[in-house]
């Protein structure tokens, strides 16, 4: 319907969906004891996907020692890369909002304390617009990198 808001929360960087990165180990299990078992197409056997099942480490996710300073260039390099080398392993929140059969979303994290945010047609520019605030905000770093249309 026109004019009306519908709202989804989501968490689009949870520990237990980051992607391995280098010296990081992950170890995943299904919580479920009765679990079943496919057999794969390579002979081997693996936990079948079920819905409502959920999966969980069994240890903690190592995450890289942040940045000691800010990079050389910075300012001319993506937003969310040089945030991500400062704080690897940030945290974000996703609220997608519909108007007019659009989608709008919001991505925040709260970071050192302060909360920042940021607007976009899709997650990727509200990330962005939210990496570009906060390196502002907690470096000083005026970014002249440009999103593409």
């Amino acid at each position: 319907m026109a004019g009306q808001d519908n709202h989804r929360n989501t968490d689009m960087h949870a520990p237990d969906m980051d992607m391995k990165m280098e010296g990081q180990e992950s170890h995943v299990m299904v919580s479920d004891s009765d679990a079943s078992v496919q057999e794969g197409g390579n002979g081997r056997q693996r936990p079948a996907s079920a819905p409502g099942r959920s999966l969980e480490s069994t240890e903690p996710v190592k995450v890289p020692n942040p940045a000691k300073r800010v990079p050389e260039g910075a300012a001319s390099m993506h937003p969310v890369m040089v945030l991500h080398q400062m704080k690897p392993g940030l945290l974000y929140n996703t609220n997608q909002t519909t108007r007019d059969n659009k989608s709008f979303f919001t991505v925040t994290a709260d970071i050192d304390g302060k909360e920042f945010s940021g607007k976009g047609t899709n997650v990727k520019k509200a990330k962005f617009f939210l990496a570009n605030t906060a390196i502002l905000g907690l470096y000083g770093v005026e970014s002249t990198f440009e999103i593409s249309a």
